[in-house]
């Protein structure tokens, strides 16, 4: 991780700011029932809503790259969504919206401390698109995608009306997870109850815990008071 004056620069894991990153560990998420290791891992699933087993398979990956290099094996490649380069930004802002209702205070503390800073995707070599890359004279070039829409997700955590982000609805665009349509997550009670964006020290939250028969990554189980999220 960089940080000048002006900016974050995060790269994929060990350093300070590593937990912007999709591949970054210790964010989980809970969608359509289905733990998810990683954002990156919830990403390259909804590539292949017409692939449901493909998508156990992305989800069960516990290393998002690993979930990443499967996704672009060569004959999943004609099983991605058509349209998914014109999607792809409105479902990574989705992903990394997830991210956040499900660790408001991990993930949520981290944007915090990037106030007023840009923040710059940092974590590859030759991606341009979502990040930025160093050029031969020292300066860094690229479209920054990932940190533009993580600075956005930043200015609505720090806002006065942040409590929006508590109701995560899929955008229109008929996502899939396991062969169903995305389903709204409602945390608005939960996260009330333990801070706001006035809240400058959130103190430990219960983990929101499940007490009934869900799908999980690897089939049909019975999950009794799983700890989905630690935050």
């Amino acid at each position: 991780m960089n940080t000048y004056e002006n900016e974050v620069a995060f790269t994929r894991t060990g350093e300070t700011f590593h937990e912007l990153s999709n591949m970054s560990g210790g964010f989980p998420l809970l969608i359509n029932n289905f733990r998810i290791p990683t954002c990156e891992n919830l990403f390259q699933a909804l590539k292949f809503p017409d692939y449901p087993e493909l998508q156990r398979q992305l989800l069960s990956q516990q290393s998002p790259m690993g979930a990443r290099a499967l996704s672009n094996r060569q004959e999943n490649k004609t099983r991605i969504r058509s349209d998914w380069k014109e999607i792809q930004m409105e479902v990574m802002a989705f992903c990394i919206r997830a991210k956040l209702i499900w660790n408001w205070v991990g993930f949520g503390n981290r944007l915090r401390e990037a106030a007023d800073r840009e923040i710059l995707d940092n974590s590859s070599k030759t991606d341009t698109f979502w990040g930025v890359v160093p050029t031969s004279n020292g300066q860094q070039r690229g479209e920054n995608h990932l940190g533009v829409l993580l600075m956005g997700l930043r200015d609505e955590y720090l806002s006065e009306d942040n409590e929006v982000l508590h109701l995560l609805t899929p955008p229109n665009l008929g996502l899939k997870l396991g062969g169903e349509e995305l389903k709204v997550v409602d945390r608005r009670k939960f996260l009330t109850r333990f801070g706001t964006h006035k809240t400058e020290t959130v103190n430990q939250m219960w983990p929101y815990r499940v007490d009934h028969t869900t799908e999980s990554v690897s089939g049909t189980v019975e999950v009794r008071k799983e700890a989905a999220v630690i935050v």
